[in-house]
């Protein structure tokens, strides 16, 4: 049961507001919450959903403070669902985790290869850019994709 003198962040990490919380009606709850440097009026069940029994990002959490910082409490069901099947969630998250490799991949070859943007503007520009905070950003995503740079 949703309490409007207690914190909550949507699903994605937004702050809400709760301004009231009545006894009846599909959407009991009212409120807003903070998202793009704007408040947001939203409504939500009386456990916290936007749509009754789908899923969606404004959907909210308790909040509580750990080491000084807000972090969103799961849903007791969300928990019981990973305990029951986390193999579920962890192929979800290994094939999230391939389809983020394979996009740096192709944006590494994209930008720094020596075909790519960079040396094209070097080339066409003849001179040759410092870029510092490329290079540094290139060096984390060989890293993290366990890759060694060429010559």
């Amino acid at each position: 049961m949703i309490n409007k003198y207690k914190k909550y962040k949507t699903r994605v990490g937004h702050d809400v507001t709760i301004y009231e919380v009545y006894t009846e009606g599909e959407h009991p709850v009212h409120g807003a919450y903070f998202f793009d440097g704007a408040w947001t009026l939203e409504a939500w069940t009386s456990d916290g959903y936007t749509m009754a029994g789908t899923e969606n990002e404004n959907d909210i959490f308790e909040a509580e403070i750990i080491d000084g910082s807000l972090v969103a409490r799961l849903r007791a069901e969300e928990i019981n669902e990973f305990a029951a099947h986390p193999e579920g969630l962890l192929a979800e998250a290994a094939a999230r985790i391939e389809q983020l490799e394979q996009a740096l991949q192709a944006m590494l070859h994209a930008v720094c290869s020596p075909t790519g943007f960079a040396a094209a503007v070097r080339t066409d520009s003849g001179k040759a850019y410092p870029w510092v905070t490329l290079e540094y950003a290139e060096q984390m995503a060989r890293a993290a994709l366990g890759e060694k740079k060429d010559g």
